[in-house]
């Protein structure tokens, strides 16, 4: 479901913030768990990006390589790869612009065992171990 809300959101002509805005709304909507994850792995290529003048690693091209292992492409939602490749770039290269201060700490969810969860300074997740 967030594919098909990313996609939409990055295949019209809207301006830059509004699509920012959109992907933001998506990345709130996701449950806890998959939030922080993807933030700390937005996080970690955003970061691969500021050496692109050494690593020719720009967000598009990291999203060409990751987006494929991202999601389950069938015959049917194969003509997504294309914008989910530019959704991801747009995570990639305004991480800051989406993800903020990153999501709120994490709280045990019913039938899950209690682990003691910190923000770290990026408002990803982790586990204070």
């Amino acid at each position: 479901q967030m594919m098909v809300a990313c996609c939409q959101a990055t295949s019209g002509r809207q301006s830059k913030a509004a699509v920012l805005q959109q992907c933001r709304t998506i990345v709130e909507k996701l449950p806890t768990i998959k939030r922080a994850f993807l933030c700390t792995l937005m996080h970690l290529l955003h970061d691969i990006t500021l050496n692109k003048e050494h690593n020719r690693m720009e967000a598009r091209n990291l999203a060409i390589v990751m987006v494929p292992n991202f999601f389950i492409f069938d015959q049917f939602s194969a003509h997504y790869l294309s914008d989910a490749t530019e959704c991801t770039a747009i995570l990639i290269e305004h991480y800051n612009d989406v993800f903020g201060s990153g999501p709120q700490p994490l709280h045990s969810e019913p039938g899950t065992p209690n682990e003691s969860v910190v923000e770290d300074s990026r408002g990803c997740m982790m586990t204070d171990e």
